[in-house]
């Protein structure tokens, strides 16, 4: 089946109206997902952090990203960890970006926000143990 009338092109959607009279038009929102390696650094450079990948969601402008990390070393309330992001994005203020942190027995969390010093998540480790840890996150790319 093709329907042409001069207006379609690639991307485009045929949408209609109430009455049935069809266009084309562009897509409001284009998804995709699919794993990314970050880098993801602390504060302290206490070191000893492993992450093999991250799984991300993009719907629109819009990025939730998740993912596990093992922490070889206990990391104190001093210590800052930061995530590259799979799409760039400018925070100019923390709460642009917002999610949870936790380790693995889940006794604790820590709340993860926009880094404004680069294309980063972060989150301040309160006093979590080494092992298996996790992390969720959304932000807009702006």
């Amino acid at each position: 089946l093709q329907i042409s009338d001069g207006t379609q092109g690639l991307g485009k959607v045929l949408t209609s109206d109430a009455s049935g009279n069809a266009s084309w038009g562009a897509t409001s929102t284009i998804s995709t997902s699919g794993v990314y390696l970050p880098t993801i650094t602390d504060s302290l450079g206490t070191g000893g952090i492993t992450l093999d990948s991250a799984n991300y969601i993009k719907s629109g402008n819009v990025v939730t990203v998740s993912g596990i990390y093992l922490s070889a070393s206990n990391f104190s309330s001093a210590n800052v960890i930061s995530i590259t992001l799979p799409f760039a994005s400018t925070f100019s203020k923390q709460n642009l970006c917002a999610g949870v942190a936790t380790n693995e027995a889940l006794e604790k969390a820590a709340t993860i926000y926009g880094n404004k010093n680069g294309n980063k998540a972060s989150f301040q480790a309160t006093s979590f143990n080494a092992g298996i840890n996790s992390f969720v996150f959304t932000y807009s790319i702006r």
